[in-house]
């Protein structure tokens, strides 16, 4: 069952939505025994004269989701993903000012924003699926509106943000002005709890398990490569993995990873010199 959000924003309560939606199952003949939450959409509204563009926004984001994607119309950005359609987590940054004009909403939202002002509005929205809300054990209605605040610090702390060119290091990076105010809008979610994102880390501190996984990814790759050998097509997606990735973010993200599974570091021993970065021209 989807809300939609038309009967969100304007009609009823999620309670009352609920609660009408039961009786409805009621008339059928049939029960309702308790409802999850599988999606929710977390958004602030934000006036920005010059708006944004795709060059600034790919120039200073640092977040965990590496896929990007976005409309423009002509040179003016319309709309920019970062994420999936199909991932747990998709951020939307998009021109809201023209998306109610072309739906005829706009006098709504006038008087929800409290301006005369249709102009220049955009929105920072968060998509999430349900394995992250269950990660944060949100099940219900009430737990997603005690955790709400948490929700939006991780989203715009951890999982994205937009910093200032200030460092090497993307995580030392000194947040981004504009950004500041995106994530001091973590007032209007409720109070914070102190809700971390629990992984289920069992299972990923198997080697056995990772194998497995990158065997199936492997045979995926050949099936899209047309190379059946495995041996052929593992150097194949080999060399495309290490173009992909530097030696030292692999061995940032790669530490990273450690302390995320509770593995502990030991003091690494220095490693002889390897020529495959040189063979693919990628050594430095």
């Amino acid at each position: 069952m989807s809300f939609a959000s038309e009967a969100l924003h304007w009609e009823l309560s999620e309670k009352e939505l609920i609660e009408l939606v039961t009786s409805d199952i009621e008339a059928f003949g049939g029960t309702v025994s308790q409802h999850k939450i599988s999606r929710c959409d977390l958004y602030a509204d934000f006036r920005i004269p010059c708006g944004l563009s795709l060059e600034f926004l790919k120039g200073y984001m640092v977040g965990k989701a590496d896929k990007t994607s976005h409309f423009m119309d002509g040179d003016k950005l319309e709309t920019f993903y970062c994420g999936s359609k199909s991932s747990p987590i998709e951020l939307r940054l998009y021109n809201k000012s023209l998306e109610i004009k072309k739906d005829g909403s706009e006098e709504r939202w006038l008087l929800v924003w409290f301006t005369d002002d249709p102009e220049n509005v955009w929105r920072i929205e968060f998509q999430i699926r349900r394995s992250v809300l269950n990660q944060n054990r949100i099940n219900f209605i009430s737990d997603l509106n005690s955790k709400k605040a948490d929700l939006w610090k991780y989203m715009t702390g951890e999982w994205f943000s937009l910093r200032n060119l200030d460092n090497k290091n993307q995580s030392r990076r000194t947040i981004h002005p504009f950004w500041e105010k995106v994530q001091e809008c973590v007032q209007y979610f409720g109070i914070e709890q102190g809700t971390k994102r629990q992984y289920k880390k069992k299972k990923a501190t198997f080697i056995k398990w990772h194998i497995q996984r990158i065997t199936n990814l492997l045979i995926s790759c050949a099936a899209i490569l047309k190379d059946f050998d495995p041996e052929s097509c593992l150097m194949k997606v080999n060399s495309r993995i290490l173009q992909s990735v530097s030696k030292e973010d692999f061995k940032e993200k790669a530490r990273k990873k450690s302390l995320d599974l509770g593995i502990a570091i030991n003091k690494e021993a220095k490693q002889p010199a390897s020529d495959l970065y040189n063979k693919l021209g990628l050594g430095k």
